[in-house]
């Protein structure tokens, strides 16, 4: 069974905020690979999870300051181990206004930038040009359930393993975007804080960060 080895952090400015109660947001606020998103107001992209009724959850993706031609290509999420992610149903709370090439669930399965093991993949448009893009200010929404559990928020609030010794582990959630400058090759990857002992992430300016290991068993 995978540890919850990642950081519960009361930080400033580090874009989250361990869940009070139930319901919790993603801010999506740090570049950790790739080009530097234009706008200068954070978060660029928001998930937020809470609790719809009893036993499911409501997610909303919000591309929330995304600018010019910049879109959102994919996004990664983690569940804890009493939660099968193949089990999970996601249905379209209301129409999206953008295209939904996939959501892919498999535990440990899939890598944000060549590293970095998540649960959960949304895969949207990948290139410029017209189409139904996931674009700045647009937002999504979606019930969770599963056939045999309740679910709940929390089980939402778990970290990425690392695919290699020495890479990136830690990550809450992760989301490439596209469309930088305008260039099909201008991408970006960001997530919400540093991963734990990861240098590559260690400069960015978060302000003061205090930190307590936090295990699920």
């Amino acid at each position: 069974m995978r540890r919850l080895n990642g950081v519960v952090c009361v930080a400033l400015l580090a874009g989250i905020t361990a869940p009070a109660a139930a319901d919790f947001t993603y801010e999506l606020s740090v570049k950790f690979n790739g080009s530097t998103p234009a706008s200068p107001s954070l978060p660029w992209t928001e998930a937020t999870f809470e609790q719809e009724g009893v036993g499911d959850v409501k997610l909303t993706l919000s591309a929330t300051n995304l600018m010019g031609d910049e879109f959102i290509s994919e996004w990664y999420f983690n569940v804890l181990d009493v939660v099968d992610p193949t089990q999970l149903v996601f249905t379209p709370d209301g129409t999206l206004p953008f295209t939904v090439l996939g959501i892919e669930q498999q535990s440990n399965a899939f890598q944000a930038d060549g590293d970095g093991l998540f649960d959960i993949r949304f895969d949207f448009i990948h290139t410029l040009g017209p189409g139904d893009q996931f674009v700045g200010q647009e937002v999504g929404t979606w019930i969770i359930s599963h056939p045999t559990m309740d679910l709940n928020p929390e089980m939402f609030w778990d970290t990425s393993m690392s695919a290699m010794e020495g890479g990136i582990e830690g990550l809450y959630t992760a989301a490439h975007l596209g469309g930088i400058d305008g260039e099909d090759e201008g991408n970006s990857w960001i997530t919400v804080i540093p991963a734990p002992g990861a240098a590559l992430l260690g400069a960015v300016g978060l302000g003061l960060i205090h930190c307590v290991k936090r295990r699920y068993v």
